[in-house]
């Protein structure tokens, strides 16, 4: 790294590919139909590594999918999807939980309910801040210039602002 008077350049926390798909988690599950793009994801959730997700990797899973759920519903959904019994979700019985929890891509009730889930303040637009508090939220930390440059590829008045309309048209043209 370069020295400039005397202070290092810092690196990016994180690439603004991964920002944008946490932020498009949600989004990006139901789109999925190669079994590559299901594994990667499988392999994202599966953080140690070893071929299955555990009860608390399905609870991260699922806060992540904007499903707040109790230990009682997360032991339901485990039981029901642990069709092998073994305590833990294989990638084939993950298969099975996208196919039933995930809604269809393009369903704009959907899309609003997953714009509202953004806007944290509920004023109808997902600003800066907005952005930042549901990233946080999603367990990512993300630098300013990340969700500057996200807010600005998605909104249409590049004012850092994203309207329902911006979101939409943005979430439908990512077929």
């Amino acid at each position: 790294m370069m020295a400039i008077y005397g202070m290092k350049k810092k690196k990016p926390k994180k690439g603004l590919e991964e920002t944008r798909r946490l932020l498009n988690l949600k989004r990006q599950l139901p789109r999925m139909t190669s079994e590559v793009m299901l594994r990667k994801q499988f392999n994202a959730i599966d953080k140690d590594k070893n071929g299955t997700i555990s009860l608390n990797e399905l609870q991260t899973m699922m806060k992540t999918l904007g499903q707040n759920v109790s230990n009682d519903q997360l032991l339901e959904v485990m039981n029901r999807f642990d069709t092998d019994g073994d305590g833990s979700i294989s990638f084939e019985e993950f298969r099975n939980i996208i196919r039933t929890f995930m809604p269809k891509p393009n369903d704009r009730k959907y899309l609003l309910e997953s714009f509202k889930d953004i806007d944290i303040d509920d004023d109808g637009e997902i600003t800066f801040m907005d952005l930042r508090s549901y990233m946080w939220k999603l367990g990512d930390d993300p630098g300013d210039d990340e969700i500057k440059a996200m807010i600005n590829d998605v909104s249409s008045g590049k004012d850092g602002r994203v309207t329902q309309a911006d979101y939409l048209k943005f979430m439908n043209a990512s077929d």
